[in-house]
């Protein structure tokens, strides 16, 4: 599985979150027939990066097919193999991605309490 995660070009911090489980290609780019839809990023072409698993590995390369480029950990780049948790940006100040490898944690290892459990946690009121 390939999670994309938007984070905050500043702190970092996740703003949008996108899995994909069973895409041998990956698009990204503003019109809506992409994977993964930045429409609200003027800096993204179109149809600005395709990430391509390559065959019989568990290993993905990036592709840039944008017209104002992008760049993998601060590098520019035209074509690359992916490193897991790599940051990729698209274009000069657009927007920031981390590209991760592997499953989905889920901080309840697949069980969540019922809402009234949930609620019911904390302090007692008096």
């Amino acid at each position: 599985m390939v999670t994309l995660t938007l984070l905050n070009s500043n702190n970092h911090q996740t703003i949008k979150e996108w899995h994909f489980n069973h895409n041998n290609i990956i698009k990204i780019g503003r019109v809506s027939d992409n994977d993964l839809i930045l429409s609200n990023f003027p800096q993204v072409s179109r149809y600005h990066l395709e990430l391509r698993k390559i065959k019989n590995k568990n290993n993905w390369k990036a592709v840039s097919i944008g017209q104002n480029g992008a760049f993998i950990n601060g590098v520019f780049f035209e074509e690359t193999l992916l490193p897991n948790n790599a940051l990729i940006q698209l274009a000069k100040k657009g927007p920031l991605l981390k590209f991760s490898l592997g499953t989905k944690k889920n901080k309840f290892n697949g069980l969540r309490p019922s809402p009234q459990r949930a609620e019911g946690r904390g302090q007692k009121e008096s």
